[in-house]
């Protein structure tokens, strides 16, 4: 079994996006792998990335479709931890049950949200499963399987800049302050002459 993050991933400074976390059974020649439940725990090399929460609204079908403890009970919600790691969990909602992933088949578990700091530069920042207790499969009867693979991704990030007004436009400024000139001193003589 593989874990992988959904590629590629784009993002402008100051914005926010997701992606989809991907189950792969990369077996062949078997009957198949039921998964009773998952959790998975991801993590951002850079603070200008910030991991904000895991859903079970998916582009791929989400495994436990019709069949989540997140979608029943926390409407769709998969995030248990955000801060300084994103750990997500769900398993099947009726006991002893899970989804059965065919061999070279791909579901997705989770739909990621993430936001980009305003003052993040261009840059590539790399994002990895942490390969410890949060990241894991388990049977319906919550005996684990092994992942064989664990395939992080990265986050293309463009800086964006605050649009500068082109020469033509500071032109046309300074010839509007010009023709005005004469007329705002006769109003400051005015006003001088008038409060003194």
């Amino acid at each position: 079994m593989a874990l992988s993050i959904q590629q590629p991933i784009n993002a402008n400074s100051g914005t926010s996006g997701g992606f989809d976390v991907y189950l792969s059974n990369l077996s062949a020649g078997t009957s198949g792998v039921t998964i009773g439940g998952f959790s998975f725990e991801l993590q951002s090399s850079s603070g200008d990335v910030v991991l904000n929460s895991a859903s079970t609204a998916t582009t791929l079908p989400y495994i436990f479709a019709g069949n989540s403890f997140a979608d029943d009970f926390f409407g769709g919600d998969l995030t248990i931890q955000n801060t300084p790691d994103l750990i997500a969990l769900d398993f099947a909602s009726a006991p002893n049950t899970g989804t059965l992933i065919l061999d070279g088949q791909t579901v997705a578990i989770g739909h990621v949200s993430f936001s980009v700091l305003a003052s993040a530069p261009t840059e590539l920042v790399p994002l990895t499963f942490v390969n410890g207790a949060y990241t894991t499969l388990s049977d319906p009867f919550a005996n684990a399987i092994p992942i064989n693979s664990l395939t992080g991704g990265n986050v293309s990030i463009t800086a964006t800049v605050s649009a500068v007004p082109e020469s033509p436009a500071w032109s046309l400024l300074l010839v509007v302050l010009l023709i005005l000139a004469p007329r705002l001193r006769r109003v400051f003589d005015w006003y001088a002459a008038a409060h003194s």
